[in-house]
């Protein structure tokens, strides 16, 4: 848990640097080529189209700047939470996929702890990414609500259905990271696959007495 936690950490150390460093630099870059690109509109068309193309790139890169930060470390987790962590999940999901992610988010947020809600959230982030890659499926959603002190997180898929080979597959990375960050916590895991009828992934949290996970 303490080394699961550890490395969240370095990766909003990293997340930080980067935005703050790299992003402020490539930005005051794009301003200068916007300034420059103004200031020629009575060069050479070639120069023209070579400086549009240049803020292009520029454009591109702090959008890749701001896509690398929020995969190192969603800000939304830290500015509002993990319900809304989790919702904008499945609409990013949905967006970058085109495959509908339904959420439903029940469990009370308060009872999680601030260092299992990163762990949760990977989880989550981690399991969607595997149906991206591999499910082919046309839906998905994504469930998590208290049980008998135990948080439980299920997501499902229509896809193609996952093997018990494939699932205890040395190079099922994913799975793996899931595993770990479940171990992590204390939880146990559970994956199912129906051929052509999809997956099922289902994981237990403990929850201690006085209401915080470890």
């Amino acid at each position: 848990m303490h080394l699961l936690h550890a490395r969240e950490e370095e990766r909003k150390l990293i997340a930080r640097e980067i935005h703050d460093e790299l992003g402020q630099i490539l930005a005051a870059i794009k301003m200068d080529l916007q300034w420059i690109e103004k200031k020629s509109v009575q060069s050479p068309a070639p120069v023209q189209a070579r400086i549009h193309d240049v803020v292009g790139f520029a454009d591109k890169t702090i959008q890749m700047v701001h896509r690398i930060c929020s995969e190192l470390r969603p800000g939304i987790l830290d500015d509002l939470g993990l319900v809304e962590a989790i919702e904008w999940l499945g609409i990013d999901f949905s967006r970058k996929n085109g495959i509908p992610c339904h959420v439903d988010f029940t469990a009370t947020e308060s009872t999680i702890g601030t260092k299992s809600t990163t762990l949760v959230f990977r989880i989550v982030q981690e399991a969607l990414i595997n149906v991206a890659h591999h499910a082919r499926a046309s839906n998905c959603s994504v469930e998590l609500w208290e049980e008998n002190r135990t948080l439980i997180v299920r997501i499902q898929d229509d896809g193609v259905g996952i093997t018990e080979a494939q699932s205890n597959s040395p190079s099922a990375f994913g799975l793996i990271g899931i595993r770990e960050r479940v171990q992590g916590l204390q939880g146990g895991m559970k994956i199912t696959g129906t051929p052509e009828n999809g997956t099922t992934l289902m994981i237990q949290i403990p929850m201690p007495p006085e209401g915080t996970l470890p």
